[in-house]
């Protein structure tokens, strides 16, 4: 089984890399860099969390708190 997952990673790994290179002949290197910033972006950004009462929060300076106090937790093993 993990042969087959480290293969289709190598082959994705080339398909990715030929296709970066290819944009770099054009000279879309740049561009293909900022859609794949702009990806990662998205993908991080949290508009809302639960908090410990089970309510949705949608505040970013309350969201921080609730992520803070549940990372404190997870770090000193009480859950």
């Amino acid at each position: 089984m993990q042969i087959e997952i480290y293969k289709a990673r190598e082959a994705e790994i080339k398909k990715f890399g030929d296709k970066l290179n290819e944009e770099y002949m054009k000279g879309n290197l740049f561009k293909i860099a900022k859609q794949m910033v702009r990806k990662i972006k998205m993908l991080l950004e949290v508009d809302a969390c639960n908090g410990r009462d089970g309510k949705i929060v949608v505040d970013h300076t309350r969201i921080k708190q609730v992520w803070k106090k549940s990372f404190q937790k997870l770090l000193h093993g009480r859950i």
